[in-house]
């Protein structure tokens, strides 16, 4: 799923995406009470973080895995796994993942590019694929 996608799923839904100067994260969302969702991007991101940041973002409203300041650890590392696997599932297709890796023979780095993702987001997308179910 591309980022254009990406924002375009959001309008479609109804959750705004903001430009914001942030200096400490790159992105947030929250929740109302009324359960009406809004993102908020840094507004220097461009690129594989933008497309990071937006699908996880995504994923938190998306699935309704949101938490408060004073939640416990355990329940905010659950509620970003949650928004993890959403955006993994949509950037990081395994089926596609497995093709490159097998079929097309492609490094960490060309796979990255391949989908638009981080480095980082790819190598978390892998480990979570090959704990639920390993590839051949």
């Amino acid at each position: 799923m591309s980022v254009a996608a990406l924002y375009e799923m959001a309008e479609r839904r109804k959750i705004p995406v903001y430009s914001f100067p942030f200096k400490k994260l790159p992105s947030l969302s929250i929740m109302d009470d009324d359960g009406d969702c809004a993102i908020g991007l840094q507004n220097e991101l461009r690129g594989p973080q933008e497309h990071v940041c937006l699908a996880h973002e995504m994923g938190h409203c998306l699935t309704g895995a949101f938490y408060r300041r004073t939640t416990s650890g355990a329940v905010r590392g659950k509620c970003e796994y949650k928004a993890d696997k959403w955006a993994f599932y949509r950037l990081v297709p395994p089926t596609v993942l497995e093709k490159l890796l097998i079929e097309d023979s492609l490094s960490v780095e060309e796979i990255a590019e391949h989908f638009d993702v981080t480095i980082d987001f790819l190598l978390r997308a892998m480990d979570y694929y090959a704990c639920v179910k390993p590839m051949k």
